[in-house]
């Protein structure tokens, strides 16, 4: 990615991380990342444009992490226990981002949900073929794979809003969270009589 798209993507997101996404203008975006507002348009056609490439990378770097973990040749729970981990450390960085992606997750009828869930299911079919491979090897449980990857999204999404509040209910999941959820999935997918 070229320098001055990256610079405007890190102040779009630390501003949305800071005012939330509806508080941010173009204008303030422009001034954070030093560039004119014609810049930012000659880069990004609108707001909702910015917040799906910053998704994108998010995305990205999750694939990234995910075929870094595979090489390590972790076991496949293991490596959905990891992931886990490290979307709650995600959510604790950049809950005001985190909280417009669940505000338009739920809001099915906009186009930004729809492009968001394009990059969901980039996410989905990695897991899904994570998953595959673990139950031909013995190492999940016999299982459909779509299913159980819908679930364990449905699972982390689930959870998400509320830890998104910022209340001492919040503060709870994002702490104890990676842990009690991993475990809950890992639980749920290894084979009766496996290890982890």
């Amino acid at each position: 990615m070229k320098d001055t798209e990256q610079r405007i993507l890190e102040a779009a997101g630390r501003l949305f991380s800071q005012r939330g996404f509806h508080a941010t203008g173009m204008r303030a975006i422009a001034r954070a990342a030093k560039v004119s507002l014609g810049t930012i348009y000659h880069h990004f056609k609108s707001k909702d444009e910015l917040l799906l490439a910053l998704i994108q990378q998010e995305v990205d770097e999750l694939k990234s992490f995910l075929n870094e973990l595979i090489s390590q040749q972790l076991p496949p729970v293991e490596i959905i226990h990891r992931m886990v981990e490290r979307h709650f450390q995600r959510l604790g960085e950049k809950q005001q981002v985190m909280q417009v992606v669940q505000r338009e997750w739920f809001a099915p009828s906009t186009q930004l949900h729809r492009k968001l869930r394009a990059l969901l299911e980039e996410v989905a079919a990695s897991v899904r073929e994570l998953i595959r491979q673990g139950v031909r090897a013995g190492e999940i449980r016999p299982c459909n794979p779509t299913v159980v990857t819908y679930a364990i999204l449905g699972v982390v999404m689930g959870i998400t809003p509320r830890a998104l509040e910022g209340d001492a209910v919040a503060r709870e999941i994002l702490e104890h969270g990676p842990r009690e959820v991993g475990e809950l999935l890992v639980r749920w997918l290894i084979p009766e009589g496996g290890k982890r």
